[in-house]
C-alpha cells in the first residue's frame, strides 16, 4: 500500500497552512491533528472538513464541554480509540481551562 505523507504546516501551501493556523487556533490545539493534515492535499476537502468542525465543536449554543462529552460518548459506543481519547484530551483541557483544575484529574474521572 502507498504512503502519502500529511502536509506539514511548515511545508503545506500558504492556503493550507492558513487553514491549519486558523483551526488551531479556534479548536485551541496545541497542534495541527492528523484527521486535518491528512487532508491538507486537498484545500477543498481541508475546508469542507473545517467548515463542519467549525459550526459543530465552536458555533452553536452547546457549551463545548458538554459535546465533548457527547463525542468521547459516541466515540465509545462506535469503539473508537482514537476519537475517544482525541475527545477525551480536548474535554479534559477544554474544563480545565475553564475552571482551573488539571486535566489530568479530569481524565481520572473517566
Amino acid at each position: 500500500m502507498a504512503h502519502l505523507a500529511n502536509p506539514e504546516p511548515e511545508f503545506a501551501t500558504k492556503e493550507v497552512a492558513d487553514l491549519y493556523h486558523d483551526f488551531q487556533r479556534r479548536m485551541g490545539f496545541p497542534a495541527v491533528p492528523n484527521f486535518i493534515k491528512t487532508q491538507g492535499h486537498s484545500i477543498a476537502a481541508a475546508r469542507g472538513t473545517w467548515a463542519l468542525v467549525e459550526r459543530v465543536h465552536v458555533g452553536g449554543i452547546l457549551p463545548r464541554t458538554l459535546k465533548e462529552m457527547m463525542f468521547v460518548a459516541i466515540s465509545r459506543e462506535r469503539a473508537s480509540r482514537y476519537c475517544e481519547a482525541a475527545h477525551l484530551a480536548v474535554y479534559a483541557n477544554t474544563v480545565a481551562d475553564a475552571t482551573g483544575m488539571p486535566a489530568d484529574d479530569m481524565l481520572a474521572q473517566f
